[in-house]
């Protein structure tokens, strides 16, 4: 890759890499995983610990 395409790429990052694990987004992924195991593909309820915000939270606090 040029250096002129690479500069290119990564000026594009923070518009296309955008990570979100805000309460709205975690109850969407509840349900999605309510979704799955109501078809089967699950037999277990999903843990607290997969919805750790913390992670997240601290690093929003980088930016």
């Amino acid at each position: 890759m040029t250096a002129h395409d690479a500069r290119a790429y990564a000026n594009q990052w923070d518009g296309a890499y955008i990570a979100s694990f805000e309460p709205a987004d975690i109850a969407s992924l509840k349900r999605m995983y309510d979704i799955v195991k109501a078809a089967g593909g699950a037999t277990k309820d999903a843990p607290d610990s997969a919805f750790d915000t913390g992670p997240y939270t601290q690093a929003k606090k980088i930016k």
